[in-house]
């Protein structure tokens, strides 16, 4: 029997018929429930710590944020690798959502930089490239220098392009203004 420890970012994984979920504490696993008998299994022993969010791409890949490391870390689909750390320097990095048509993942941090970032996954060959939603996506949105209204709510993607469109009229213009920042 797997021990749950204490749960915190969870995904629903349709394909294995289960709920895949990382925990917060020292040495986080990343664990899933099977929706079949509500067994826990451990699909990854990590040294991460404090894990928030989970989220899963286009091309299998898992996603996992750490407080412990400051980072968003990449899992392959099996959870047969060690994670890889793709971005750093964040702060105190929260649950996390994913615009999987354009394979973006958007992370709070709600620590001292209380800000939204966006990490763009690298396409692989053969997949569509959306260059617009690519533009969007490839600088972090700093909060700081948006209007007010715009901190502490619910920034989605979506959320995100059209208050982009909205307050810029395009987004080379929203990329010119982030430029001068």
């Amino acid at each position: 029997t797997t021990t749950v420890k204490t749960p915190n970012g969870i995904i629903y994984d349709g394909a294995h018929s289960r709920c895949v979920f990382v925990t917060w504490g020292a040495s986080a696993p990343v664990q899933a429930m099977s929706l079949a008998d509500s067994s826990v299994s451990t699909l990854r022993a990590t040294s991460l710590s404090n894990c928030d969010g989970i989220t899963r791409d286009q091309q299998g890949n898992w996603y996992v944020t750490s407080w412990g490391t400051n980072t968003l870390n990449r899992f392959d689909s099996a959870f047969t690798s060690n994670p890889v750390s793709v971005m750093s320097s964040l702060s105190s990095p929260a649950d996390l959502g994913i615009n999987a048509s354009s394979d973006s993942i958007g992370i709070p941090n709600s620590g001292t930089a209380n800000n939204v970032v966006f990490y763009h996954i690298p396409v692989t060959m053969g997949m569509e490239n959306n260059m617009e939603q690519q533009h969007i996506n490839f600088f972090q949105i700093l909060l700081l220098g948006i209007p007010e209204r715009a901190r502490g709510c619910d920034l989605s993607f979506d959320h995100a392009q059209s208050f982009v469109q909205e307050n810029f009229e395009s987004l080379d213009n929203f990329s010119k203004y982030v430029g001068a920042l």
